[in-house]
Order: structure tokens, then C-alpha cells, then sequence
């Protein structure tokens, strides 16, 4: 196999020229970094060609996409993967901070940290790939991550895409990959998620290879302390936010860079071996000149002004310095002062609260500063309540909404008040910095929120009242209600969004325990094809994270019915996240009790999917007992949909043993079923098992009419996913009849579908069968360029099975091409693979190692 070069393409060298200019003053510097010669470098920068190993290591170090610049050895064939135009120019859109809508950044408002600006974006525009801004709440922190954002960094990045964890139920990492990816433009399968892996490394490659702008705030929810000072309890909760991070880290490239916002810095950064690519910036608060700037800007915000010379200035530089510049408290303290009673008078608030901050001007230290900041938002409300009952009534009510919301939901907290006062206590609100806009919806009404620290303070006061009254509930149940009758999503919206307005009320409803309530919320049935309710289609979407805390919340607090229900969602949702322990666990839990009240449909119903999970993890002996179990109670009672489930399941582990024949003829058994109840599904997939069957078989004309019937089907449903397994499916047909052009065609057609969704494994799948089809045509060159695309895929997403059957063919190529210590090295890698994973391979590798070195001998 000979060695492709690369060069950089024409219209491509002055974009490669001006990253160099910005990293290295002189080739030499570019030449010891990379370890080439200097004539290498020369020729890279210039256009002229260079080996494909030396080109790639000279992008990496200039923080270039390779794929987007390289040309290729006209001699070689073309690398198909590269196929992304240079990005020359980012759109108008892309350039301006107008396309970031900022929670916390106020171009009016802003003041001051020149210098750290200056700072951090060199940081970010040079190695540093995450950027961690911590500093206790109310800082500014997430204000200075929108600054960076929106000015420093515009026009740097394609996309600037931004998670909130304040604001969101999510918390685990493949919640958050599965949104971060969707932000990005990605689509996420309901397969995907239920494979972490899978989803770590298509994000890592995501940012790896695209220059993305994603800030992350609130990072303290992901750690176990969540801003406790034992660093012991500052790491993430979910190890896999960390393998995340490390692995950014860890690459040799990444285009895209992260700002991280926390109060804490989770410990795992510590022990980074990575220290000069990542960098914690500790935020203080503003400076004294600074923090009167402030004062000044947010006065005349309302129209008044404040001689920097005047009693009052001086008044407000005490009060500013009394808590260290810390912006939160002095925005607070100015809406005081600028609303009723005091109108704007420094001096008569000075009188009035002159005690406290000599009190406060007395103590030292950070710990005592955090209290004596969350005592100041107190006191700042209940002098509120004082002087404006209604809005400390409409701020503490809306505490209970844990997402940016509608004004509409917040105004209608004040059920009992005319429009105009509760318009009224809004703009009080709004006025003392209280409540914060957040974009606005696609009807165009602004989106509120509380900063963190206002709502935590909100909510404990909120829950204190209520010992008195009943604000509590009331606030749930309008909450509840509001979700539940808000406009409808846009159609565009992702199909979570779609039903989050069941999600919130079911969750307003479990704060108050109406458990009754809470599921019927989850019993809608949807408008979708089959009509299925809400807590089963989550499922179907491969929402298990979100069934799981579904199913945690009711399980034990209803009926043995509702139990039953709970229970064997929360195993299939745990089976479906590959996570086998807990949903055998849950399975087991309802044979005992389906088994203890004679619910023989709820048997059969637990033994089928104790075999699923059995099979899952490769012990088919028990997962055949627990289907034959399943199958005798289901003709035993006349339950022909648990038939059908039955004799389909053992048709798939039967094919899983080899057993062909025997699989073939539950499947068949199965199809006769499905065709007597109309479920279209179910004879999509066994009319697909049917034709793999007997291909496996050797009858490749049934096998092409069980794949014809069942694309027909998949194109009728609509079913993507479907669809393109059966065109790759009849690919491997054509192929299998010699029918090459045919076998391409199909296979075309499967990969841009899988492109098109984003189905990582169906592309690596039908690369590594485009693969095959050369192979057999005897395009080697062709085969190999297929195979290694395919292995690239299969590395990223942890597909290790197909990775070691693709080794195993690159392997046997090299042999035919003569180069037996190439084929070795393949034969290695594969053998060691189809070893760990004790998969049948194993052992044709080891015979073609020991063919290949009897040759190389």
C-alpha cells in the first residue's frame, strides 16, 4: 500500500498562512514543535505536497481541520470522508453578538475586568480549550462568559451554543450530550441513547472537529458536595461528565472551546495531566471604582445621576465595598434605593440602614461574605414585602417554576389581582433587579427567571409562609395549570419539547404529592402513530432518563396496578440504557409480585423481558428458558400479543446461536401473528429477521423478497431507521449474488440516510459492507479506504465487534496484497479484540496469524 501525500488546496493557503502567523514567528519553531524538517514545512505553508502523517501533525498544531484544506495525491484514491468546504468566512449571522441572546450580560450595565477580558480571550483564542470561571454566586460569572461570548470572541466561532443546569432537570451526562448535540444540529436517535458511549464520542468528535463556542453554567449541580468546601465531594456525580472533559483534553486537536461557570472547581481538574490546556479564572468581586461605575450606570438606567464628588457617592462606595464589589448585592441595593419609598434618595436609605453596613464593613473573610450576601438578598425581600406586598407575593409564588417561563405564567401567580396591579408588581420587580429576562418564546413573550440566589432564598421563604397558609400548594397547582394549558410548542420543537408541559406539571404535581393527578398526567395518550401514552412513547423515543424519574416518583405511592406499571418501566428503561443489574432487579420485583396475586398476563409479560436482558448480556441458555416460560402462560391464557413477543424473542436468540433454521420458523410463527392483529411494526422487523435468515441460509431470493416487504413497510411508517436497514440489508443480497453495482446502489442509498439522522453505527455498518462489496469485486485500494472510514467510525462510537471485523478484513487484504507484516499488525490488533470481546472471530484470526507468519517466514 503505497503512502498518499497531501497539500494544502490553493484558494485554502492564506487561511493555513494566517493561523500560522498567529501561532509561531518563525518555521523553525512550527518545524522542532512538529518534529519535521524545515523543508517539510515550507512546502506545507506553500501548497506543494507533503506525507498525509506529517500534514495531519502539522494541522493539529495549527489548530486546523484538516479535512477542510487537504488535497490529494492524484495518483491515490479519494479519501470519501473528505467532503466539507474550507470554511472561509463565518455568515453575517454568526459575526454579530444580536445572534446571542445574554441572560446576564448587559452591554448597559457592564463595567470594568478590562484586563482579565483581554486575558481570557487570548487564553481561549491560543491552547486553552475550557475555560473554568468560578467564584461564589451572584459574581457575575455567567455575565462575563456572555462577554466573552458576544464581543471578545464574536466572528471566532461557527456556533455558540449554551446549557444552563440552574435551569434544567438535567443532570446527567447523556441528557445533556443528547441536548448539546441537538443545539449543534445533530440528530440523536432513539438507539443512541441508549448507549452513553456512543453519545461521549460522537459529541468529543463534534467539538473536536468544528469550531464551537459552548458555555456550560452552574456547573456546581454536577458535583456531589454542590459547592461544599470538602473538595473530597466536589467531584462530578456522574463520572462521566469527567471522562467527557478528560477526553477533550486528551486529544491532540479540538477546534471548539468550552466556558465552564461553577461556584467550585470540580476536583477531577486537579489531577488533569492536561494542566496547559484548560484554566480556572477565580472571579472576585468589582473594584472599588468599579462597583461606584455601577452604581452610576444602574441610576441612570431610571433616569437620575450621582455626582462622583457628592455625600451620596460616598454613601454607595461604602455600601458597595461593605460587600466586596460583589455585583448581585449592589444591583439589589440600587433597586432599593431607586424604587419606593426612597425614590432614588442615597442619603435617606444611607440613614435608614446605616447600621447594617457598618456591621457588615466589620467582617472579613469569604466564607462569612456568602452569608452575609444570602442575608442581604433576604433582607432585601422582606423589606419588599413591606413596601410592595403583591410582587414579594409574585416572586416568592414563582419560585416554584425550575425553567425560564412565559411572563403569562408568572402574572397569573397573582389569580386574585386586577391586570393592571399585577403588571403592577411585575415592574416592581423588574425594576429592583429582581427578575430576569431570558429571551423570548416563539409567540414573542418574554421568558423570566429568578438568578439562583434569589430563588433559593424565594423558596425558603415561600416554604415558611406556608406553614401559616396554603401559597405552597396553590403556587404548584397554578404552575401545573399553566403548563398544562400553555400555547403549543413550534412545530419544529424537538419531540421532548413537545410534551414539556406535561413533564412540568407531572413534576408540580409530585411536589404536592397528588399522586393520583401526577399519573394521569402521564397516561395522555399522544398524537402520534400508535397512540401510545406519554410515559411508554418517552420510551419509544429514547427518553429513558426522563421514564426513570417518571417511574421513581410514583412506584409504592398508588395501586399494585401502578406498581406493576412502574416497575417494568424502570427495568426496560434501565435495560435500555445497557445498565443490566437494576433492570434485572425490577424485572424480577414484578414476576414476584405478577406471580403472588395470579396476574398471569403480568408473568408472561416478566418472564419475556428477564430474556431480554438475558440475551442482552449473552446468557442465552437462561434467556431461552425465561421465553419458553413466557410462551407456554401465553397460549395458556390466549394472549396472542405475548405469543407473538415470545416466538419473536426466541427467533432472535436462536439466530444469535446460529440455530437458522430453527429461528426461521419462530419467525414465521411470529409474522402469521402479526398479520392477524395489523401490528405493522412488528411485521416490519420480523419480516427483516425472516430475510437475514435466509441469507444466513443461502436462499438470497426469499431473503430479497422479505427485505422488499420490509422496506415497504418502513417507507409507509415513516420509520427512517427502518427504512435504511432494509436498503442495506438488500445490498448485502446484491452482494451476495455477485450483483456489485446493484449492492452499491442500495448501500448509497442506506448511507445518506444514516448521515442524514445521524446514526453513527448504521454509517460505520454499511462503510464496512461498501467495504465488502469492493473486496469482492477485488478494488482493494477501494475496499481499504471504505474499511479504514468504517474503523474511524466504529473507534469513535465504541462499536468494538465491527471494529474487529474490520481489522480482521484489512488484515486478510494486506495478505493478498503480499504485505504480510502489515497484515500481521491488523491480525493482532483483531485477534486481541475478538479475544476480549469472546466473540467466534477469535478464532479465524488466529488462523490467519499463523498463515501470515508461515508467509513471512
Amino acid at each position: 500500500m503505497s503512502k498518499r501525500s497531501y497539500w494544502v488546496r490553493q484558494e485554502c493557503v492564506p487561511q493555513v498562512k494566517s493561523a500560522y502567523e498567529r501561532r509561531y514567528g518563525r518555521q523553525e519553531d512550527l518545524a522542532k514543535d512538529v518534529e519535521v524538517c524545515l523543508d517539510t514545512v515550507s512546502k506545507f505553508l506553500n501548497g506543494k505536497k507533503v506525507s498525509r502523517e506529517n500534514f495531519r501533525k502539522l494541522c493539529d498544531h495549527l489548530e486546523l481541520e484538516w479535512e477542510a484544506i487537504a488535497h490529494f495525491d492524484e495518483q491515490g484514491n479519494p479519501d470519501k470522508s473528505v467532503l466539507n468546504p474550507p470554511q472561509e468566512k463565518l455568515s453575517a449571522t454568526e459575526q454579530t453578538a444580536s445572534s446571542i441572546s445574554c441572560s446576564a450580560y448587559d452591554e448597559e450595565t457592564w463595567v470594568g475586568r478590562e484586563e482579565l477580558l483581554r486575558q481570557l480571550n487570548q487564553k481561549l483564542r491560543g491552547k486553552c480549550r475550557i475555560l473554568i470561571i468560578t467564584g461564589m454566586t451572584g459574581q457575575g460569572k455567567t455575565a462575563l462568559a456572555e462577554r466573552l461570548a458576544s464581543v471578545e470572541l464574536r466572528g471566532y466561532w461557527q456556533q455558540y451554543k449554551r446549557i444552563n443546569f440552574d435551569d434544567t432537570p438535567v443532570r446527567d451526562f447523556a441528557s445533556a450530550a443528547d441536548e448539546l448535540l441537538t443545539q449543534l444540529g445533530e440528530e440523536v436517535t432513539a438507539d443512541e441513547r441508549k448507549d452513553i458511549e456512543r453519545l461521549l464520542n460522537r459529541l468529543v468528535q463534534k467539538l473536536r472537529n468544528n469550531r464551537y463556542l459552548v458555555q456550560m453554567d452552574s456547573l456546581e449541580v454536577l458535583l456531589k458536595g454542590q459547592g461544599d468546601n470538602d473538595t473530597a465531594r466536589n467531584e462530578f456525580q456522574d463520572e462521566r461528565w469527567w471522562e467527557f472533559f478528560n477526553r477533550l483534553l486528551a486529544g491532540q486537536n479540538c477546534q471548539s472551546r468550552l466556558i465552564l461557570t461553577s461556584q467550585d472547581l470540580p476536583t477531577q481538574f486537579r489531577g488533569s495531566k492536561s494542566r496547559s490546556l484548560w484554566s480556572e479564572e477565580r472571579l472576585g468581586g468589582l473594584a472599588q471604582a468599579e462597583q461606584f461605575e455601577l452604581f452610576q450606570k444602574l441610576f441612570q438606567q431610571k433616569g437620575k445621576e450621582v455626582e462622583p464628588e457628592s455625600e451620596a457617592a460616598d454613601y454607595l462606595k461604602r455600601m458597595g465595598n461593605a460587600y466586596e464589589g460583589h455585583p448581585l448585592v449592589i444591583e439589589v441595593i440600587a433597586g432599593e434605593i431607586l424604587d419606593r419609598p426612597f425614590n432614588g434618595n442615597v442619603v435617606a436609605y444611607w440613614h435608614k440602614y446605616r447600621q447594617e453596613f457598618e456591621a457588615i464593613e466589620a467582617v472579613v473573610g469569604h466564607q462569612e461574605l456568602q452569608l452575609q450576601v444570602k442575608d442581604r438578598v433576604k433582607k432585601s425581600l422582606e423589606r419588599l414585602e413591606q413596601d410592595v406586598p403583591y410582587a414579594y407575593a409574585l416572586l416568592l409564588r414563582s419560585s416554584v417554576y425550575r425553567h425560564p417561563v412565559p411572563e403569562a405564567f408568572w402574572l397569573e401567580m397573582l389569580w386574585n389581582l386586577t391586570e393592571e396591579e399585577k403588571a403592577a408588581a411585575l415592574r416592581t420587580l423588574e425594576s429592583r433587579y429582581l427578575v430576569l429576562t431570558e429571551g423570548v418564546t416563539h409567540t414573542g413573550q418574554s421568558l423570566l427567571r429568578q438568578h439562583n440566589l434569589i430563588r433559593s432564598v424565594s423558596r425558603e421563604l415561600l416554604r415558611k409562609i406556608s406553614n401559616q397558609g396554603l401559597e405552597w400548594r396553590d403556587a404548584h397547582y397554578t404552575a401545573a395549570k399553566m403548563w398544562l394549558t400553555a400555547p403549543e410548542p413550534e412545530p419544529e420543537a424537538l419531540n421532548l419539547e413537545q410534551v414539556r408541559g406535561y413533564l412540568e406539571a407531572f413534576h408540580h404535581l409530585c411536589e404536592l404529592e397528588d399522586w393520583e393527578s401526577a399519573s394521569k398526567i402521564i397516561s395522555v395518550s399522544l398524537d402520534t402513530p400508535t397512540n401510545d401514552e406519554l410515559h411508554i412513547q418517552l420510551g419509544v423515543w429514547g427518553y429513558y432518563r426522563e421514564q426513570l424519574e417518571l417511574y421513581s416518583k410514583l412506584l409504592y405511592k398508588l395501586n399494585p396496578s401502578w406498581d406493576s406499571i412502574c416497575l417494568t418501566g424502570l427495568g426496560n428503561a434501565y435495560r435500555s440504557q445497557g445498565d443490566y443489574a437494576p433492570a434485572l432487579k425490577y424485572h424480577q420485583q414484578r414476576l414476584a409480585t405478577a406471580k403472588e396475586i395470579g396476574d398471569k398476563v403480568g408473568e408472561a409479560g416478566a418472564l419475556g423481558n428477564l430474556g431480554i436482558v438475558y440475551r442482552a448480556v449473552g446468557d442465552y441458555i437462561y434467556a431461552i428458558e425465561y421465553y419458553r416460560q413466557q410462551l407456554a402462560i401465553a397460549k395458556e391464557i390466549g394472549d396472542i400479543v405475548a405469543e407473538a413477543k415470545a416466538l419473536g424473542n426466541l427467533g432472535n436468540v436462536c439466530s444469535c446461536l446460529g440455530y437458522y433454521a430453527i429461528a426461521f420458523e419462530y419467525y414465521r410463527q411470529h409474522l402469521a401473528i402479526s398479520l392477524v392483529i395489523g401490528d405493522k411494526a412488528e411485521q416490519g422487523r420480523t419480516l427483516g429477521n425472516l430475510g437475514n435468515v435466509c441469507s444466513c441460509l443461502g436462499y438470497y431470493a426469499i431473503a430479497f423478497e422479505y427485505h422488499q416487504q420490509c422496506l415497504a413497510i418502513a417507507k409507509e411508517m415513516g420509520d427512517k431507521l427502518g427504512e435504511a436497514t432494509a436498503l442495506g440489508n438488500l445490498g448485502n443480497v446484491y452482494r451476495a449474488l455477485g450483483e456489485y453495482t446493484r449492492a452499491l446502489e442500495y448501500h448509497q442509498q442506506r448511507l445518506a440516510i444514516a448521515r442524514k439522522i445521524g446514526d453513527k453505527a448504521g454509517e460505520a455498518m454499511v462503510l464496512g459492507n461498501m467495504g465488502n462489496v469492493y473486496y469482492s469485486q477485488g478494488d482493494y485500494a477501494y475496499a481499504i479506504d471504505y474499511y479504514q472510514q468504517c474503523l474511524e467510525i466504529t473507534k469513535d462510537i465504541g462499536v468494538h465487534s465491527n471494529g474487529a471485523v474490520i481489522l480482521y478484513n484489512l488484515a486478510t487484504l494486506a495478505q493478498k496484497l503480499g504485505d504480510c507484516a502489515l497484515g500481521l499488525e491488523f491480525c493482532s490488533k483483531a485477534l486481541a479484540l475478538a479475544t476480549d470481546l469472546g466473540i467466534p472471530l477469535a478464532k479465524e484470526c488466529q488462523e490467519l496469524k499463523e498463515e501470515l507468519l508461515k508467509e513471512e517466514a
